[in-house]
């Protein structure tokens, strides 16, 4: 969080709007920056990471809805580990999507509501 802070602390100060650009910057520089990646799976957005550490943030721009919530993504993965009666790997879960099941989340879908595949796979064996 300090990480957050400090680098939106030296935007502001050079009258520029803080963003994931600025913290990349610091990263490429060498400073000992988290990525981004790291920020989306403990606080699940950037704005989110932005909120917990109390900086402003630029408003979402996101312009699309999209139907896959963690339940629903959840509940695929548990229709295809259906199939085969054990819960599927991602390579697996994929090759049944692309395969037979197009009308399924992606991967990328699943672990972007679920915070990872681990996770979901997890959130899916307790649904049982």
């Amino acid at each position: 969080m300090d990480v957050l802070r400090d680098t939106a602390r030296q935007a502001e100060q050079r009258g520029a709007r803080f963003s994931v650009v600025r913290l990349l910057e610091r990263y490429r520089r060498g400073d000992a920056v988290p990525t981004q990646r790291t920020y989306l799976l403990r606080y699940g957005s950037w704005n989110a990471a932005c909120e917990a550490a109390g900086v402003p943030h630029a408003p979402s721009t996101a312009h699309h809805y999209s139907p896959w919530t963690q339940e629903r993504c959840v509940e695929a993965i548990r229709e295809v580990a259906a199939l085969d009666g054990v819960m599927p790997s991602m390579g697996d879960y994929d090759a049944v999507r692309r395969l037979e099941r197009p009308d399924l989340p992606s991967t990328a879908t699943i672990r972007g509501r679920c915070g990872g595949w681990a996770r979901a796979l997890a959130l899916a064996e307790a649904a049982s």
